[in-house]
């Protein structure tokens, strides 16, 4: 029998539990970072720890559900992703107010300095350039969104890094797991749920976890196309 995720114990403070909130930082780089640090304000914050156990335990109720079989439960995290990202997009519309995203390259752009910054209060650390192939991708590599490799069907593909991981806190992957459970596989749903409803047509999957041992956490996006809006942002609030 498989061994299954464990979490390490709350650790108990004097003082109300870590909330989600950035660490300070300078002046913001860009227009975009500048949309998602005040989106970010704007939300109701919740408890880091109440958060990350929360969606532990969810993870591993879906693994006793499926048969300790990852697989399932990596596409069960992934579908259940893309209902909540079908749903956060009315939440960034609202909350944001962003122009709407008429490239791969802005879309790209949002989902990591305005949508992920909303919902995750670790800044991704860098985009970078993935190479043709599916390995992995070193962080010196960085580049300027727009400048996105081409995937095998010639669809742009951007990479998102980013080095902590909230979903990750207290959890440690027995070894058993450690090349087949994509522990927080659930993001890659939202972005895909998110982009579908304002018209892309996306794969989205992990390239690394430092649960897995690597040294960052990566994100894959590649665009296959456009289609008709499901949402439409209002752009008159």
């Amino acid at each position: 029998m498989a061994q299954q995720p464990r979490y390490a114990q709350t650790p108990t403070t004097g003082g109300a539990p870590a909330a989600l909130a950035p660490s300070a930082s300078s002046s913001a780089a860009t227009t975009s970072t500048k949309i998602g640090d005040r989106a970010f304000d704007k939300i109701e914050k919740t408890s880091a720890e109440f958060f990350a156990i929360t969606y532990g335990a969810l993870v591993r109720q879906m693994f006793i559900d499926h048969n300790e079989r990852a697989d399932i439960v990596n596409t069960q995290l992934d579908q259940m992703g893309e209902r909540i990202g079908v749903r956060l997009i009315e939440e960034y519309a609202a909350r944001s107010g962003a122009p709407p995203c008429r490239s791969p390259a802005q879309a790209a752009d949002s989902v990591a300095k305005i949508g992920l910054k909303m919902f995750n209060p670790q800044r991704p650390s860098q985009w970078l350039q993935p190479p043709r192939s599916s390995g992995p991708v070193s962080s010196s590599t960085g580049a300027a969104i727009g400048d996105a490799a081409n995937g095998s069907n010639g669809g742009a593909v951007y990479s998102i890094s980013f080095d902590e991981n909230p979903l990750n806190v207290f959890v440690e992957l027995p070894d058993a797991l450690r090349q087949t459970l994509w522990y927080s596989n659930v993001l890659c749903g939202v972005i895909r749920g998110g982009l579908q409803q304002v018209g892309f047509v996306t794969l989205v999957w992990y390239v690394r976890d430092v649960l897995r041992g690597d040294d960052v956490n990566e994100i894959r996006i590649q665009f296959q196309g456009k289609e008709r809006e499901t949402f439409k942002v209002d752009m008159q609030k």
